[in-house]
């Protein structure tokens, strides 16, 4: 958690310009929402799951992918205690376990092993 709180607090330091150029102008797409703005009450990116990433995917002002990175890993983990809450918020309901399962998206996948561990934004251990 700490590593996406500390990572957006630098991101959205940038430019609205450098976010709007990143993640794309807040719109509907393929039935989500998904991109950046700047309303009247907040400033917000909306980042979707694919396959071992988010989309879009923010960069870091050097360029690199540390909060994309972190962002994935905290949109996977939130799932899947999502996914496994799902059972039991059903049964509550009176519905069978599986119900809710049925409805929603397909989980989102752990990252491959392509790319370059810079590339996700890992630097090896070092400060």
């Amino acid at each position: 958690w700490r590593e996406v709180e500390g990572s957006a607090a630098t991101w959205f330091a940038q430019s609205t310009e450098a976010k709007l150029e990143q993640a794309g102008a807040y719109a509907h797409i393929d039935r989500k929402f998904t991109g950046y703005r700047d309303g009247k009450y907040r400033e917000q990116l909306e980042v979707r799951a694919t396959p071992g990433a988010v989309h879009p995917a923010p960069v870091d002002a050097d360029g690199r992918l540390r909060f994309s990175a972190a962002l994935s890993l905290l949109v996977r983990t939130l799932d899947g205690v999502a996914r496994g809450l799902l059972p039991h918020v059903a049964a509550e309901l009176g519905c069978e376990p599986r119900f809710l399962a049925g409805l929603c998206d397909a989980a989102p996948s752990a990252p491959s092993d392509n790319g370059s561990s810079e590339d996700r934004g890992e630097d090896g251990g070092e400060d």
